[in-house]
């Protein structure tokens, strides 16, 4: 189910992580055990409280910053938009931080049952061979926004500079480290199971299976879907919250280039490639993040629907069929991923988009 260089990589990518205050979980290769020390655990929230401390200083130089109008110079719309990006960058890490040092141990658990459910089911029940396998830049120039600009400049000199610049270097390394950290533990659990439950249909459009005829058994698959419905429901109420600011992260910055760009086009300089480029890169990969989990639930209805011919045998399986609830990514009651979400999320930033060019015209 899992290679071993998939194990590998997961287990390098938490040890750095780790050491570098990123993240409090680590791999065991041996045991397949992913756990988390006292140290971890006070490194990382010790690095989350900077972050923060940090974030919240960013947050209020953008509120302190004088109103931009179309009679702005330049520089003023530059540096604007240098802080702005700059905050929108760090919020990103910041979710990371807080999910892995607030619900470190739970993450931990939930990878070591996904990680030996799938050990569990390729030894008992599987056909086939394994498969599963932030930016920022150094400004040259000092924003508000970093911690130096709290000196007077008539006191800066040259080991304050060097601080100045190996505080931002740490951050930026931190920053996406965490990122990257929680981006495989995502990606280490939804590699299997997202493949993997599409093996619950018993007549699969492709009418291709990658395990036993055995396991779509009356006297099995009931079982074995109860076990993953678990782990399921085991994990996806850690991540599911982060689903939530992220999108309104996402939406947030697409408004926000987008009014930039057409009322300042002219005075953006580089910044407009570098707005362009942003928008389109979270836009991209929101839309693909929203695609499979509208076809994670559609394929979760199929599932369901699928089990009438084998409730047709048993009144059993017929009891436990209605019993069954679809699963689902997201968080229940506040956002979950169906098949339209996608085009609602892009009618949004359209709809968004027109309303602002409205407002500000007025």
């Amino acid at each position: 189910m899992y290679s071993k260089r998939a194990v590998l990589l997961i287990y390098v990518i938490l040890g750095v992580s780790s050491y570098l205050g990123g993240s409090p979980i680590r791999f065991e290769i041996s045991s397949k055990r992913f756990y988390s020390t006292k140290w971890t655990r006070l490194f990382c929230r010790l690095t989350t409280v900077l972050s923060t401390v940090q974030i919240l200083f960013s947050i209020f130089c953008l509120y302190d910053f004088r109103k931009l109008t179309k009679y702005s110079k330049s520089g003023e719309i530059f540096t604007f938009n240098m802080i702005y990006i700059v905050t929108m960058c760090q919020i990103i890490p910041i979710i990371c931080f807080l999910l892995l040092s607030v619900r470190g141990d739970v993450i931990a658990r939930s990878l070591t049952r996904v990680l030996r459910y799938a050990k569990y089911i390729e030894s008992k029940w599987w056909i086939v061979s394994s498969f599963v396998t932030s930016s920022a830049v150094v400004l040259h120039e000092i924003l508000p926004s970093n911690w130096i600009s709290l000196v007077p400049k008539k006191y800066w000199n040259t080991p304050m500079m060097w601080a100045n610049y190996l505080t931002e270097a740490y951050f930026i390394t931190i920053s996406s480290v965490v990122v990257v950290t929680v981006c495989s533990v995502i990606t280490f659990q939804v590699a299997f199971t997202y493949p993997f439950h599409t093996e619950f249909c018993v007549n699969p459009k492709s009418g291709k299976f990658i395990s036993l005829p055995e396991f779509r058994t009356e006297d099995v698959l009931p079982l074995e879907y109860r076990k993953f419905e678990q782990l399921h429901n085991y994990y996806m109420p850690i991540f599911g919250p982060t689903f939530i600011p992220f999108q309104s992260i996402v939406m947030q910055f697409s408004l926000f280039s987008n009014w930039m760009l057409l009322n300042y086009w002219g005075t953006l300089g580089i910044l407009r490639l570098v707005l362009i480029l942003m928008e389109a890169g979270l836009i991209s990969f929101w839309t693909i993040i929203l695609e499979f989990g509208g076809r994670f639930y559609e394929a979760s209805k199929r599932n369901k629907e699928s089990w009438r011919q084998l409730g047709e045998q048993s009144k059993f399986v017929r009891k436990w069929r209605k019993s069954v609830r679809h699963l689902y990514a997201g968080y229940e009651g506040y956002h979950v991923i169906r098949r339209l979400s996608v085009l609602k999320f892009l009618k949004g930033i359209v709809r968004g988009t027109f309303r602002i060019l409205l407002t500000f015209n007025d």
